[in-house]
């Protein structure tokens, strides 16, 4: 007995090719094993990435039957979608050791769908063909599909930072000025505008610069980005920057006939002033824009309220966003009387071509400051009339201007006119 066991000992730890020799056949009888009496198991395949394409789809609202492109150009997937999915995968053993998530091929089976929703839809897996498919995990998933529409945005260019001083924002621009965005079309249709930004601290000439820019709702909300896309990153604005002034408005006060209005009169201008914006030369030039004579030959003794159009210098232009300009002149207490007067000359180069009645007169209507127009009688006044440079002999209307004395605070009051012979 002692002799055996000396012998089996003998045999494991002096010849070691006979160790070898005996594993190698148990492994191989182990292969064959496995190979013949259960050729086939289960693997799982972790993180095949999950496909969610908008395909095969028809009965969509509004129409039938439509093919792939335009059912993606009337849906989109919103939410709902897992990135992978993992799949068990049925198969024999010594071609399983090779399977990759490379090879298999995982999508959402958009076939059931008719519009916009919610839907729970099934995930379709493609196998290599001498693989089956155990099963996929999520087999399902729930979408949210809305449908999909594209509208132009107004870019709506905004300015942040002050310019230098002595300068103005004279407009700013975007191109382009209206961007196309596509996306969800409850999301889109909230859309009021598109923001872009540009920055003029300190600027004293044209800034342009490529910005990014910011999707707004009507209440100014911003609107998230997600599922939306645009054909543009970024638009190209632009900030005209130029010299600025602010000067006063002026009108010159007349009365066409006769008298000096202006004396005793105040005038005031509504808007006093504007800010205008042009180049340098331009606009040191320019201390002040004139908006006219007014006549206020015709005006009430309370005195008269002129509307103007307001006409801006040429190579200019106004920041003050006004059109019009009213010109309000007032008078002080004043007084009215009304004299005969008879004192009458004709100038111009066919003067001595007009005659009157003898003894013509006419009754003028006068204001004044009452102790102006106390010291005022018919000998301080002559009445002109201007024969024109060409005449028809006969009878011809033609309108008086009577000539005051200047220092004095009185003015005629309407229009009058005479009936000239031309010989």
């Amino acid at each position: 007995m002692k002799k055996s066991l000396n012998w089996l000992k003998n045999l494991f730890t002096k010849d070691r090719s006979l160790i070898i020799t005996s594993l190698l056949i148990a492994i191989a009888f182990w292969f064959y094993v496995v190979g013949v009496y259960a050729p086939e198991t289960a693997k799982v395949i972790r993180d095949v990435p999950l496909t969610a394409t908008l395909s095969k789809t028809a009965n969509l609202t509004d129409d039938k039957n439509i093919d792939l492109e335009s059912a993606q150009e009337k849906l989109m997937i919103l939410k709902g979608t897992p990135a992978t999915v993992d799949v068990v995968v049925d198969g024999l053993r010594t071609e399983l050791g090779t399977l990759s998530s490379d090879d298999i091929k995982a999508e959402i089976d958009f076939s059931t769908i008719t519009g916009a929703g919610e839907y729970e839809l099934p995930v379709k897996v493609k196998l290599p063909s001498q693989y089956k498919l155990v099963s996929v995990n999520p087999d399902k998933v729930v979408v949210k599909i809305e449908k999909k529409i594209t509208m132009g945005i107004e870019v709506a260019p905004n300015t942040t930072g002050k310019v230098k001083d002595g300068y103005a924002l004279e407009s700013i621009k975007s191109v382009p000025a209206i961007i196309s965005v596509t996306g969800p079309e409850m999301v889109v249709t909230s859309i009021k505008k598109a923001v872009a930004n540009i920055d003029i601290t300190d600027a004293n000439d044209v800034v342009a610069k490529k910005s990014s820019y910011t999707l707004l709702d009507k209440n100014g909300t911003i609107i998230d980005m997600t599922n939306i896309t645009t054909d543009v990153s970024q638009v190209l604005v632009t900030a005209n920057v130029f010299k600025s002034k602010i000067v006063p408005f002026t009108a010159k006060v007349i009365n066409s006939s006769g008298g000096s209005d202006e004396n005793f009169s105040t005038v005031n201008i509504n808007p006093k002033e504007i800010e205008i914006v042009g180049s340098s030369s331009i606009i040191d030039s320019i201390n002040s824009i004139d908006l006219g004579v007014v006549d206020m030959a015709e005006a009430t003794t309370k005195g008269q309220t002129f509307t103007i159009e307001i006409v801006i210098p040429n190579g200019v232009k106004a920041l003050t966003p006004v059109t019009k300009a009213t010109v309000n002149v007032t008078y002080p207490e004043l007084s009215t009387k009304t004299l005969n007067i008879k004192n009458f000359e004709f100038v111009g180069a066919n003067a001595a071509r007009g005659s009157l009645p003898n003894g013509y007169s006419v009754s003028v209507k006068v204001r004044g400051v009452a102790s102006d127009l106390d010291a005022l009688n018919e000998s301080m006044i002559k009445g002109t009339i201007a024969i024109p440079d060409v005449a028809a002999t006969g009878k011809t209307q033609i309108t008086i201007t009577f000539n005051l004395p200047s220092e004095s605070k009185t003015s005629v009051i309407g229009k009058y006119n005479a009936i000239v012979t031309i010989k």
